[in-house]
């Protein structure tokens, strides 16, 4: 096989992959991320008027570890940044 990292440079750095965790995990991580507390979240905004416009709430908190050490185990030299984001009203998500 390729190995995790020939293919993400394969595929320029990025890809989508669909179902990652078993659905009882995702489905817990979900129910995490609904009940924080908003004072757990971070508002993400654009500062000046060379930034993309768009605001949002991020979660970069320790309970995203499960699915962190998860990601790491595909190649223990890769680092990954997980946040946990959520869109309101008039998020300017387009």
């Amino acid at each position: 096989g390729l190995g995790l990292r020939n293919f993400l440079q394969q595929e320029g750095g990025l890809v989508q992959v669909k179902d990652f965790l078993p659905s009882d995990l995702a489905q817990e991580m979900l129910e995490m991320l609904k009940a924080l507390g908003q004072e757990e979240w971070y508002l993400s905004e654009n500062q000046s008027s060379v930034d993309a416009e768009h605001r949002f709430w991020r979660y970069e908190g320790e309970k995203l570890d499960k699915v962190k050490s998860i990601m790491q185990e595909l190649d223990p030299k890769l680092h990954p940044r997980l946040q946990g984001a959520k869109y309101e009203s008039g998020g300017k998500i387009t």
